[in-house]
């Protein structure tokens, strides 16, 4: 569990602005902010978070089905579990203006607003501070927060669960330590977390929750986990990379090391023992960044098959989720600009409207290629001055680089910070792609891919 120092925080996230600025100067592309976007997945369908309202596809033949919400859902985040759905809380994206709510529910029926847990100060628990860790096992959500025992001298972080249906919060255990837990959940069993001895290693608990038992401990590299099945967990790990890519592991939930599942940018989704990655691809059937599949279970370290292309802006990825076999896109698809309708700043195309589409991945189809990005001259010669003063916050195609005042008080979750780092390197290794092939040059200057 990696934990930002203010001072590195700032840097890192003053490094990635300031490059994703250049590369905005540089392409003169447009400066709007993508909608917010969401899509979760439960056994009888997608739960899909459109910028404010919330829907519903049922699998099949449904038609979408408006959920009603007491607020619109401005999210890019969403937890679900196969019943279940929530977003916000914590300190980092929220589904309201209160951080430390939740929006939850159980679809078809309407979400409802709850706030973090209340905790009684003991002598174990003084000045409670509600944290960012959070994950939904069965119809349970479980949260982390985080106090002090002067008692003690040392941190506490409580580990509440709270039945969807209903219920109050009631504590599960008491976690030792002040690093934000990771959490992972797989039916009954829950994943937990916590930095052991050093920076460098966590020590995992395998918590059953109907026997309220830990079935097992051990020590794991630092790193994110998800259960790929109830005897098998995928560690990505944060410590060990190589130019910005991450090792990522498959052990059992005994804590023995099964195989090395490969590099990756961004960590991978996992369900019922196959990987969902976003990794670059050149060549047959198209150039662009692919959602792609692997399965654990036979040729780990096999070619992975591909799904759908995306080559911005021609088409974007705005958001994806995963349960084996059922893989939700949302995406949007734009449309170039009329040679009259290019001026300063504009880019050469129309944003596209966001869209949900459902993969059945148990059958092998044909990836789909990305669109082919086309390119518009203007019908006049431009004279473009400067470009505008560049805001505080700014965006680059589908997530956001934020500035705060007060790096030290960044009111982001671990989480939050490490997506948006991963996200510029992203960029920024695109970037260096373009470059490489004569793309626009100057600074850290990124392709139309991006």
């Amino acid at each position: 569990m990696l934990k930002f120092p203010g001072s590195w925080a700032c840097a890192i996230f003053a490094c990635a602005a300031l490059c994703l600025a250049t590369a905005e100067r540089s392409l003169a592309i447009p400066r709007l902010q993508p909608p917010n976007q969401a899509v979760a997945i439960l056994s009888g369908g997608a739960v899909w978070f459109d910028d404010g309202p919330v829907f519903l596809k049922p699998f099949g033949a449904g038609n979408l089905r408006r959920i009603h919400s007491p607020t619109p859902v401005l999210t890019r985040e969403a937890e679900s579990s196969t019943g279940a759905v929530a977003v916000g809380g914590g300190s980092g994206e929220s589904a309201e203006a209160d951080h430390h709510r939740f929006l939850i529910g159980v679809p078809p029926a309407a979400l409802r607003s709850i706030p973090y847990p209340p905790l009684s100060e003991s002598a174990k628990c003084e000045n409670w501070e509600p944290g960012g860790a959070h994950v939904l096992a069965g119809e349970g959500l479980i949260v982390a927060g985080k106090c002090f025992s002067s008692a003690e001298g040392r941190y506490w972080q409580p580990l509440l669960l709270r039945s969807l249906r209903g219920g109050h919060w009631h504590l599960l255990r008491w976690v030792a330590g002040e690093s934000e837990p990771i959490l992972a959940a797989e039916g009954p069993l829950l994943a937990v977390g916590v930095q052991h001895l050093s920076v460098e290693q966590m020590r995992v608990s395998i918590i059953n929750l109907r026997s309220d038992r830990v079935q097992a401990h051990f020590t794991l590299p630092d790193g994110k986990l998800s259960f790929a099945s109830p005897s098998r967990l995928v560690l990505f790990s944060e410590r060990e990379s190589k130019a910005g890519q991450h090792r990522t592991l498959l052990y059992s939930t005994d804590g023995r090391r099964i195989a090395e599942l490969g590099t990756f940018y961004e960590a991978p989704l996992v369900s019922h023992m196959h990987l969902i990655t976003e990794e670059a691809h050149e060549g047959p059937p198209g150039e662009g960044e692919y959602l792609s599949v692997r399965n654990l279970a036979g040729d780990r370290s096999g070619t992975p098959r591909l799904v759908i292309g995306f080559h911005s802006p021609a088409r974007r990825l705005e958001a994806f989720s995963f349960r084996w076999p059922v893989l939700a896109v949302v995406e949007s698809e734009g449309s170039p600009r009329l040679p009259s309708e290019i001026h300063c700043y504009s880019g050469e195309y129309n944003p596209g409207t966001p869209s949900l589409r459902i993969f059945d991945l148990a059958h092998g189809k044909p990836a789909q290629p990305p669109p082919a990005v086309v390119h518009v001259q203007a019908s006049e010669p431009l004279n473009c001055g400067p470009p505008p003063p560049l805001p505080p916050s700014r965006v680059l195609n589908s997530w956001t680089v934020s500035l705060r005042d007060d790096c030290p008080d960044l009111a982001e979750s671990r989480e939050s910070v490490k997506r948006h780092i991963s996200r510029a390197q992203k960029a920024l290794r695109l970037g260096d792609i373009a470059e490489q092939r004569g793309g626009h040059g100057g600074g850290c200057s990124v392709s139309n891919k991006c």
